[in-house]
Formats: structure tokens, sequence, C-alpha cells
């Protein structure tokens, strides 16, 4: 039977001295994503364009949709990375990310958008961005 894995609780400081390091895997992962999908649109168009007599645009499909797959194996390496260091992407267009915490002896996530300095909000698990407060 799997061991469920238990989150990292990270101090407001250890989760401040990880953000430039989250602030650089969040942008392999954005760069990633569009990427991404540039590729979808060249597979889109390949298949509507595709019949058994173009062996050579068989072969370009093929290729594209290799490299697809291994753009998507890429972000799912690196967002493994951010959940390692205790990060959990939440929003990747505002770049949002949580950090297990305690704030007034209660486990809350820390929260944090890509071009904060550092981490000033918290919210309750289970809420989200919107009932962020400020940590005093």
């Amino acid at each position: 039977m799997d061991k469920i894995k238990q989150p990292k609780l990270l101090t407001l400081e250890e989760a401040n001295a990880i953000l430039p390091e989250i602030t650089v895997l969040l942008k392999q992962i954005s760069d990633k994503k569009d990427q991404i999908e540039k590729k979808q649109v060249e597979i889109d168009s390949l298949e509507l364009i595709l019949d058994e007599d173009t062996p050579k645009l068989q072969q370009d499909l093929i290729d594209r949709s290799s490299e697809f797959n291994e753009l998507v194996s890429q972000v799912k390496k690196t967002l493994q990375r951010i959940e390692d260091k205790g990060g959990y992407l939440k929003d990747l267009d505002y770049g949002l990310v949580d950090f297990f915490g305690m704030h007034e002896n209660k486990v809350v996530y820390y929260c944090w958008k890509l071009g904060e300095s550092k981490i000033t909000h918290w919210h309750e698990v289970g809420e989200g961005f919107a009932s962020r407060k400020p940590i005093h």
C-alpha cells in the first residue's frame, strides 16, 4: 500500500526563502505552456489535412506529438520540483502558489502571487485567493 505523502509545513521565513527558485520554476512552466499550446495548434492543423497518401505529413504528426509529450513531461517534472519544495501551484496564469504553514496555531496556506517580493497573506485551507488575509 502506498504511503500518503504528508504536506510539507514551512515557516514563513522558509517559504519566503524559496520564492526566487519558485519564480524561476514558474517561468519555466509558463514558457513550456506556450510551447505546448503552439505544438497543439500544429498537431491539430496536421490532423485536418492528413490522409493515407501523405506519409511525410504522417511522420510530421508523429514527430510533433512526440515533442508535445516531451513538453508535457517536462512541465510535470517542474511541477513536482515546486511541490518537493513545499509549494502548490494554484493558478499558472496568475502565478498563484500556496505553501502550507502555521498561522495563529492552525495549519493554513501562505498565499503568494508571482511578482510579489515576499509572502504577505494567508488563507484557510480549502479557501482561495479571494479569501486571503494579511499576515500581521
